[in-house]
């Protein structure tokens, strides 16, 4: 296994989402002035916070 190089540790993953779903996350993208990929992660770590905090 090769080790990421950069200072954020990681995994890559690619995916494919609705043409809607896209394009409410650009627009908090745009909003919040980071990159799609950066929201997408924010996004991601708040849905679990929220899911852990359901069960």
């Amino acid at each position: 296994m090769v080790e990421p190089t950069r200072r954020y540790k990681g995994k890559k993953v690619t995916a494919i989402v609705p043409l809607t779903t896209y394009e409410e996350i650009e627009k908090i993208a745009t909003e919040d002035k980071k990159s799609i990929a950066s929201t997408l992660v924010a996004l991601a770590i708040e849905g679990l916070k929220y899911r852990k905090n359901q069960n």
